[in-house]
């Protein structure tokens, strides 16, 4: 039995061999599927979210740089984005809030849309993430190829400015 390959040498073998990409996929798709779960994509729509994953990650193969970083996170960044692209194209914003659980007073949500709308987009993805979809610190780090610390330090300071414009926000109301 041949020693397993490491994702570097199999994603630089996806283009040559027909069974790169058999062995690459059945490395990594149930670990992407899980991350997907994790964002909130319906289960009976993961494979087709995984199929467009691992078609780009074959089309791109090329382009992948290892001194840039690992091919487990390359692979991930990619999962990331049409991760982001299904959940964007499928469940607006402004739908992500549980059926079973809504919030207690309508004004809830125009407070939390207000501070929401203070944040700029890096910082509202994080929070939506983090909220909305469920993500760990941990796996937007992983998923953004980032320090865990600067995703806790980015945390903090959304929430930060959030929250001063949600003090705004009450404050001026009559």
């Amino acid at each position: 039995m041949a020693p397993a390959r490491d994702d570097e040498t199999l994603l630089t073998a996806v283009l040559r061999e027909p069974d790169g990409m058999a062995e690459l996929y059945a490395r990594w798709a149930p670990r992407l599927a899980a991350l997907m779960r994790t964002a909130g994509i319906p289960a009976a729509d993961i494979p087709d979210v995984l199929q467009g994953v691992f078609v780009e990650i074959w089309r791109h193969a090329g382009r992948f740089d290892a001194r840039r970083g690992s091919a487990g996170a390359w692979m991930t960044q990619i999962a990331r984005h049409r991760t982001i692209d299904f959940l964007r194209r499928h469940h607006p914003v402004d739908e992500w809030q549980d059926e079973g659980t809504p919030l207690p007073d309508p004004d809830d949500r125009l407070v939390v849309q207000a501070g929401l709308s203070a944040l700029d987009p890096r910082e509202r993805r994080l929070v939506e993430l983090a909220y909305y979809s469920g993500f760990s610190q941990r796996e937007i780090a992983q998923l953004w190829g980032v320090p865990l610390g600067t995703v806790k330090t980015w945390s903090r300071r959304a929430l930060q400015k959030m929250r001063r414009a949600v003090t705004d926000e009450v404050a001026d109301d009559p």
